[in-house]
Protein backbone atom coordinates (compact mmCIF):
# COMPACT_ATOMS: atom_id res chain seq x y z
CA UNK A 1 0.00 0.00 0.00
CA UNK A 2 2.67 2.39 0.86
CA UNK A 3 4.85 1.40 -2.27
CA UNK A 4 1.60 1.92 -4.33
CA UNK A 5 0.98 5.53 -2.86
CA UNK A 6 4.78 6.51 -3.58
CA UNK A 7 4.90 5.29 -7.32
CA UNK A 8 1.60 7.42 -7.06
CA UNK A 9 3.06 10.59 -5.58
CA UNK A 10 6.55 10.42 -8.10
CA UNK A 11 4.27 9.62 -10.81
CA UNK A 12 2.31 12.42 -10.22
CA UNK A 13 5.57 15.03 -9.62
CA UNK A 14 7.30 13.60 -13.02
CA UNK A 15 4.04 15.08 -15.01
CA UNK A 16 3.44 18.02 -13.19
CA UNK A 17 7.12 18.75 -13.67
CA UNK A 18 7.13 17.82 -17.45
CA UNK A 19 3.40 20.18 -17.78
CA UNK A 20 5.49 22.92 -15.97
CA UNK A 21 8.47 22.34 -18.42
CA UNK A 22 6.44 22.84 -21.54
CA UNK A 23 4.45 25.72 -20.11
CA UNK A 24 7.62 27.03 -20.00
CA UNK A 25 9.04 26.50 -22.88
CA UNK A 26 5.80 27.52 -24.48
CA UNK A 27 6.26 30.97 -22.77
CA UNK A 28 9.81 31.55 -23.88
CA UNK A 29 8.60 30.49 -27.48
CA UNK A 30 5.48 33.39 -27.47
CA UNK A 31 8.20 35.91 -25.88
CA UNK A 32 11.30 35.62 -27.68
CA UNK A 33 11.09 33.38 -30.50
CA UNK A 34 7.52 34.05 -32.29
CA UNK A 35 7.74 38.11 -32.00
CA UNK A 36 11.13 38.11 -34.12
CA UNK A 37 9.69 36.08 -36.53
CA UNK A 38 6.88 38.22 -36.97
CA UNK A 39 9.22 41.50 -37.47
CA UNK A 40 11.84 39.88 -39.10
CA UNK A 41 10.61 36.83 -40.66
CA UNK A 42 6.75 37.11 -41.85
CA UNK A 43 7.24 39.74 -44.80
CA UNK A 44 9.30 37.14 -46.90
CA UNK A 45 8.07 33.77 -45.27
CA UNK A 46 5.22 33.65 -44.16
CA UNK A 47 1.32 32.83 -46.30
CA UNK A 48 0.30 36.35 -46.23
CA UNK A 49 4.09 37.22 -48.07
CA UNK A 50 3.63 38.77 -52.04
CA UNK A 51 6.62 36.65 -52.63
CA UNK A 52 7.51 33.58 -50.34
CA UNK A 53 11.75 33.82 -50.60
CA UNK A 54 13.12 30.47 -50.88
CA UNK A 55 10.01 28.47 -50.53
CA UNK A 56 10.36 28.87 -46.67
CA UNK A 57 7.64 29.46 -44.77
CA UNK A 58 8.11 30.02 -40.68
CA UNK A 59 4.58 31.34 -39.83
CA UNK A 60 3.27 27.85 -38.67
CA UNK A 61 5.32 24.73 -37.25
CA UNK A 62 5.02 22.59 -40.05
CA UNK A 63 6.34 25.01 -42.35
CA UNK A 64 9.60 25.42 -39.61
CA UNK A 65 9.93 21.69 -39.70
CA UNK A 66 9.44 21.26 -43.16
CA UNK A 67 11.89 24.01 -44.33
CA UNK A 68 12.04 25.05 -47.74
CA UNK A 69 14.07 25.04 -51.25
CA UNK A 70 17.42 24.55 -48.72
CA UNK A 71 15.78 21.45 -46.55
CA UNK A 72 14.24 21.53 -43.51
CA UNK A 73 15.01 25.24 -41.31
CA UNK A 74 16.14 23.17 -38.00
CA UNK A 75 16.84 20.20 -36.30
CA UNK A 76 15.14 19.98 -32.84
CA UNK A 77 17.34 20.02 -30.24
CA UNK A 78 20.60 20.66 -32.47
CA UNK A 79 21.18 24.04 -32.98
CA UNK A 80 24.53 23.76 -34.70
CA UNK A 81 22.94 21.27 -37.39
CA UNK A 82 20.33 24.32 -37.68
CA UNK A 83 19.99 25.60 -41.26
CA UNK A 84 18.40 28.87 -39.82
CA UNK A 85 20.90 29.75 -37.23
CA UNK A 86 23.48 29.76 -40.04
CA UNK A 87 21.65 32.04 -41.75
CA UNK A 88 20.60 34.15 -38.92
CA UNK A 89 24.62 34.33 -37.87
CA UNK A 90 25.17 35.44 -41.85
CA UNK A 91 26.91 32.51 -42.64
CA UNK A 92 26.05 30.49 -45.45
CA UNK A 93 23.17 32.43 -45.85
CA UNK A 94 21.71 35.41 -44.62
CA UNK A 95 18.25 36.29 -42.93
CA UNK A 96 17.25 38.45 -42.71
CA UNK A 97 19.25 40.10 -45.61
CA UNK A 98 19.27 43.50 -44.65
CA UNK A 99 20.98 43.55 -41.54
CA UNK A 100 22.40 40.86 -38.69
CA UNK A 101 20.31 40.48 -35.60
CA UNK A 102 21.87 41.30 -32.23
CA UNK A 103 23.79 38.25 -30.94
CA UNK A 104 21.02 37.55 -27.88
CA UNK A 105 18.62 37.34 -30.28
CA UNK A 106 20.47 35.10 -32.24
CA UNK A 107 21.37 33.11 -28.86
CA UNK A 108 17.62 32.40 -28.02
CA UNK A 109 17.00 30.84 -30.93
CA UNK A 110 19.63 28.59 -30.10
CA UNK A 111 18.63 28.11 -26.95
CA UNK A 112 15.00 27.17 -28.04
CA UNK A 113 16.20 24.79 -30.51
CA UNK A 114 18.98 23.57 -28.56
CA UNK A 115 15.81 22.88 -26.16
CA UNK A 116 13.55 21.19 -28.62
CA UNK A 117 11.96 23.90 -30.49
CA UNK A 118 8.65 23.81 -28.89
CA UNK A 119 6.11 25.87 -31.17
CA UNK A 120 2.80 26.02 -29.78
CA UNK A 121 1.60 27.00 -33.49
CA UNK A 122 -1.16 24.56 -35.19
CA UNK A 123 -2.19 26.58 -38.42
CA UNK A 124 -1.87 24.15 -41.31
CA UNK A 125 1.08 24.71 -43.79
CA UNK A 126 -0.38 26.81 -46.67
CA UNK A 127 1.89 27.10 -49.54
CA UNK A 128 1.12 29.94 -52.04
CA UNK A 129 1.07 27.92 -55.84
CA UNK A 130 2.61 30.42 -58.78
CA UNK A 131 0.84 30.13 -61.91
CA UNK A 132 3.78 30.01 -64.71
CA UNK A 133 2.87 31.95 -67.99
CA UNK A 134 5.18 30.32 -70.40
CA UNK A 135 3.36 32.69 -73.20
CA UNK A 136 4.71 35.79 -71.06
CA UNK A 137 7.85 34.36 -70.20
CA UNK A 138 8.37 33.93 -73.93
CA UNK A 139 7.95 37.84 -74.26
CA UNK A 140 11.12 38.57 -72.62
CA UNK A 141 13.92 40.07 -74.85
CA UNK A 142 16.62 37.06 -74.47
CA UNK A 143 14.16 34.36 -75.72
CA UNK A 144 12.61 36.50 -78.30
CA UNK A 145 14.33 35.12 -81.73
CA UNK A 146 16.90 38.07 -83.35
CA UNK A 147 15.95 40.26 -85.12
CA UNK A 148 17.80 43.61 -86.68
CA UNK A 149 16.15 46.62 -85.24
CA UNK A 150 14.59 49.42 -87.61
CA UNK A 151 17.47 52.08 -88.37
CA UNK A 152 16.59 55.62 -87.19
CA UNK A 153 17.28 58.48 -89.76
CA UNK A 154 19.48 61.05 -87.89
CA UNK A 155 21.40 64.29 -89.00
CA UNK A 156 23.99 64.33 -86.43
CA UNK A 157 27.57 64.40 -87.73
CA UNK A 158 29.16 61.66 -85.64
CA UNK A 159 26.23 59.10 -85.63
CA UNK A 160 28.42 56.81 -88.59
CA UNK A 161 27.08 53.45 -88.32
CA UNK A 162 24.07 51.83 -87.53
CA UNK A 163 24.92 51.79 -83.67
CA UNK A 164 26.02 55.54 -83.57
CA UNK A 165 22.55 56.39 -84.91
CA UNK A 166 20.58 53.98 -82.36
CA UNK A 167 22.55 55.86 -79.75
CA UNK A 168 21.75 59.13 -80.80
CA UNK A 169 18.32 58.20 -81.39
CA UNK A 170 18.22 57.45 -77.84
CA UNK A 171 20.18 60.67 -76.63
CA UNK A 172 17.54 63.09 -78.59
CA UNK A 173 14.35 61.07 -77.05
CA UNK A 174 16.44 61.71 -73.51
CA UNK A 175 17.11 65.60 -74.42
CA UNK A 176 13.11 65.59 -75.16
CA UNK A 177 12.49 64.67 -71.35
CA UNK A 178 14.51 66.95 -70.17
CA UNK A 179 17.30 64.49 -68.89
CA UNK A 180 21.54 65.61 -69.41
CA UNK A 181 22.85 63.98 -72.07
CA UNK A 182 26.70 63.93 -71.96
CA UNK A 183 28.15 62.62 -74.87
CA UNK A 184 32.14 61.80 -74.02
CA UNK A 185 34.56 63.67 -76.90
CA UNK A 186 35.78 61.85 -79.77
CA UNK A 187 39.05 60.09 -78.33
CA UNK A 188 42.23 61.35 -80.42
CA UNK A 189 44.28 58.79 -82.39
CA UNK A 190 46.66 58.40 -79.18
CA UNK A 191 44.14 57.59 -76.87
CA UNK A 192 42.18 55.19 -79.58
CA UNK A 193 45.19 52.99 -80.37
CA UNK A 194 46.20 52.75 -76.65
CA UNK A 195 42.57 51.58 -75.92
CA UNK A 196 42.90 49.06 -78.96
CA UNK A 197 46.36 47.48 -78.20
CA UNK A 198 45.51 46.98 -74.04
CA UNK A 199 42.27 45.56 -74.63
CA UNK A 200 43.25 42.94 -77.54
CA UNK A 201 46.81 42.19 -76.64
CA UNK A 202 47.15 43.77 -73.16
CA UNK A 203 50.21 45.28 -73.95
CA UNK A 204 50.76 48.91 -75.06
CA UNK A 205 51.52 49.90 -78.40
CA UNK A 206 55.42 50.81 -79.42
CA UNK A 207 55.83 54.27 -80.74
CA UNK A 208 56.08 53.41 -84.04
CA UNK A 209 52.94 51.65 -83.74
CA UNK A 210 51.14 54.98 -82.38
CA UNK A 211 53.04 57.65 -84.79
CA UNK A 212 51.96 55.40 -87.77
CA UNK A 213 48.23 55.02 -86.66
CA UNK A 214 48.28 58.62 -85.84
CA UNK A 215 49.65 59.41 -89.41
CA UNK A 216 46.79 57.32 -91.16
CA UNK A 217 44.03 57.94 -89.14
CA UNK A 218 45.07 62.08 -90.77
CA UNK A 219 44.08 60.48 -94.29
CA UNK A 220 41.20 57.45 -93.70
CA UNK A 221 40.45 56.99 -90.00
CA UNK A 222 37.62 54.02 -90.77
CA UNK A 223 40.60 52.27 -92.51
CA UNK A 224 42.98 53.09 -90.21
CA UNK A 225 40.75 51.27 -88.04
CA UNK A 226 39.53 48.52 -89.33
CA UNK A 227 43.28 47.23 -90.35
CA UNK A 228 44.54 47.91 -87.05
CA UNK A 229 41.80 45.82 -85.25
CA UNK A 230 43.04 43.29 -87.95
CA UNK A 231 46.24 42.92 -87.17
CA UNK A 232 45.94 43.28 -83.43
CA UNK A 233 43.27 40.16 -83.97
CA UNK A 234 45.84 38.03 -85.95
CA UNK A 235 48.64 38.57 -83.33
CA UNK A 236 49.85 35.63 -80.96
CA UNK A 237 49.47 38.31 -78.34
CA UNK A 238 45.69 38.00 -78.66
CA UNK A 239 45.95 34.46 -78.36
CA UNK A 240 47.60 34.54 -75.21
CA UNK A 241 45.69 37.39 -73.38
CA UNK A 242 42.46 35.79 -73.94
CA UNK A 243 43.80 32.08 -73.48
CA UNK A 244 44.45 32.84 -69.75
CA UNK A 245 40.81 33.22 -69.06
Amino acid sequence: MVRSLISIIVLYACITTGVADDAEKIEFFESRIRPVLVEHCYSCHSADAKDVKGGLLLDSRQGVMLGGDSGPALVAGDAKASLIMDAMRHETLEMPPDRKLPDNVINDFATWIQNGAVDPRDGDLVRKKTAIDLEKGREFWSFRPVQRPPIPVTDIPWAKTDIDRLIAAQQEAAEETAEVVNRAPQATPDVLIRRLTFILKGLPPTLDEQESFASAWASDPDDVMETTVDRLLASPHFCERWGRH
